[in-house]
């Protein structure tokens, strides 16, 4: 415990031990985190990673944690967490705004809302970081890029150009890399107009997804080799409503699992693992988790 507790002594951010991750997912899953560590700027970051990297002790980057699933019995690394002023900045740069990674995706919707900045409506109703989205390509925002800033794993500043970048389908060549920073593109509109298209698709996603419930989103990814979505798969199998412990598949998206009443992790894979056997069994469909799995 001591080379975990010199942490506090390198940074200025704030240090937690051992702090319930289940406060920081969206799922409401998940034990402790040894460490839990609140960087001020990309110094804060550097020193963590040398630090990690000193100690052997493996790094997490947790944004809202949207797309999570963390094992009851927690995390035995450092988790990052991008919540302080420096990353949940924006700004206008003519047809760009500069945003900060840990900054909300409804907060930067807000801001393009406010300043009448459109290109980015789409993402509405993902309720994850950018930091996350740019990682895994969420709401197709790698169209929007223009440069991304990060920190490796051996602790150095990298800057990618949109052309140095591949984004694919819930994909990107940034996994791995701990993002500071995006430029994206946006065109010049008015604040009625981006607000009008926000609504639009979120009154859409909203017909169709368990927003407000507690979740990671899709727990897997659409399979390539048939005609039906995920969710439309796990439907046709027969498991909308099936629940496991606490854990519900959703009513509304069969590709949604839901913490319907104090769910554990086990419960949750529980359910995973039966969709997948039968997918496998009936269909001969692999299906591909889209969910991130911790622990």
């Amino acid at each position: 415990m001591a080379s975990f507790c010199n942490i506090e002594k390198i940074i200025r951010g704030r240090v937690l031990f051992d702090e319930p991750l289940k406060k920081h997912t969206t799922f409401r899953i998940g034990g402790p985190a040894r460490v839990w560590a609140e960087p001020i700027d990309p110094k804060d970051i550097k020193e963590i990673v040398s630090f990690a990297i000193d100690a052997a002790i493996p790094l997490e980057v947790i944004g809202n944690g949207s797309n999570l699933l963390v094992h009851d019995m927690g995390l035995n690394r450092i988790a990052i967490s991008l919540s302080a002023p420096h990353f949940k900045r924006a700004k206008t740069e003519k047809d760009s705004i500069r945003v900060g990674a840990g900054l909300h995706i409804s907060e930067m919707l807000e801001y393009c809302c406010q300043k009448g900045l459109s290109g980015l409506e789409r993402l509405t109703g993902i309720p994850g970081t950018i930091g996350g989205a740019l990682a895994m390509n969420g709401g197709d925002i790698g169209s929007n890029v223009e440069e991304v800033h990060t920190i490796t794993k051996s602790g150095r500043e990298r800057l990618f150009k949109q052309k140095d970048i591949s984004f694919g389908y819930r994909r990107s060549d940034l996994e791995g890399f701990i993002i500071t920073e995006a430029k994206l593109s946006v065109k010049q509109s008015t604040s009625v107009d981006v607000r009008a298209l926000c609504k639009k698709h979120l009154d859409e996603k909203r017909a169709t997804q368990d927003l407000g419930s507690l979740s990671a989103g899709c727990i897997f990814k659409n399979p390539e080799d048939i005609d039906l979505s995920a969710g439309e798969l796990v439907e046709s199998l027969g498991f909308k409503g099936k629940r496991c412990g606490g854990a519900l598949v959703s009513e509304k998206h069969a590709n949604f699992i839901v913490n319907s009443d104090g769910a554990s992790f086990g419960d949750v894979m529980e359910l995973i693992e039966m969709i997948r056997d039968k997918a496998k069994e009936e269909r001969s469909v692999n299906l591909e988790l889209e969910v991130k799995i911790l622990g």
